[in-house]
């Protein structure tokens, strides 16, 4: 089933890409939507819990482990690695109408207490979010994730 979500994955952000070098922003958005869209059906199907922590310039997911109680990263998926964002792309999450205020990059150590920023859970729900996507001079868009799991863009103009 993870594979089939990662080929299908693989598809969308491979079809956002013929758009060209000027799309990234809308791309990016696109990718994280379908993968979001994907983990969300998985975490149903497969009764798994998954979390993303994010950073200005990326993002990562982890799988909760039951037995061990903790969250561990997602290795073996390929498209759930960790991934970076192609500058001047940034992020900015916005949680319960608070900004908050993420780690430069995904490698620094980030402070979530141990859970992710977002949650999939195996119930369906998902943790509410506004996800901005931006650059410098261009386009900023926005990712919400509502709490039944779905995951919206919209045109955010500053």
């Amino acid at each position: 089933v993870v594979t089939i979500i990662g080929l299908i994955a693989g598809a969308a952000v491979l079809s956002v890409g013929v758009l060209g070098g000027n799309q990234s922003t809308q791309s990016e958005a696109l990718r994280l939507q379908a993968i979001l869209k994907l983990l969300h059906e998985d975490a149903l199907m497969q009764s798994r819990d998954y979390g993303i922590v994010f950073s200005s310039t990326g993002y990562q997911f982890y799988i909760y482990d039951h037995q061990l109680r903790s969250w561990l990263e997602a290795e073996n998926e390929t498209f759930l690695l960790k991934h970076e964002l192609r500058p001047p792309l940034r992020i900015s999450l916005v949680m319960d109408e608070q900004d908050l205020i993420l780690a430069e990059s995904i490698s620094e150590k980030i402070p979530y207490l141990g859970e992710p920023h977002v949650l999939i859970l195996s119930s369906g729900e998902m943790t509410p979010f506004k996800l901005g996507l931006s650059q410098l001079a261009g386009d900023h868009l926005l990712l919400t994730g509502k709490l039944d799991g779905t995951v919206d863009v919209f045109n955010d103009e500053p």
